[in-house]
C-alpha cells in the first residue's frame, strides 16, 4: 500500500486506486478488481507489519487543513522505525 499511497487520501482511495489498476491490467484474480478485497486483504496483514516496525500509521490529514472526524480515515505509510518514545501508531 505504501508505494500506492499517493493515489489517494486516505486508505480507502488508495484500496480503490489499487483494485482499478488490477482490473484494467486483467489480472487473473478477479477478487483483486474489488477495493474491499484488496482492504481486507491489506487489514489482515496489518498487524504483522505494525508489529514487526515494517509499517506505521499515520492519520490522514483534510486538504483544508482542520482535524479529522472521530470516523476519519486513516492513511498506512511504512516508513523507517518510530523515533524512541515513540509508538508504531
Amino acid at each position: 500500500m505504501w508505494q500506492w499511497s499517493s493515489t489517494g487520501a486516505n486508505l480507502w482511495e488508495v484500496c480503490t486506486a489499487f483494485a482499478d489498476a488490477g482490473a484494467r491490467a486483467e489480472v487473473a484474480d478477479a477478487r483483486e478488481h474489488n477495493p474491499r478485497h484488496v482492504l481486507r486483504e491489506f487489514l489482515t496483514t496489518l498487524p504483522l507489519l505494525v508489529g514487526a516496525f515494517a509499517a506505521c500509521l499515520d492519520e490522514a490529514k483534510p486538504p483544508d487543513g482542520g482535524r479529522v472526524s472521530s470516523a476519519g480515515s486513516r492513511k498506512v505509510n511504512s516508513r523507517a522505525r518510530p523515533q524512541a518514545g515513540q509508538g508504531p501508531l
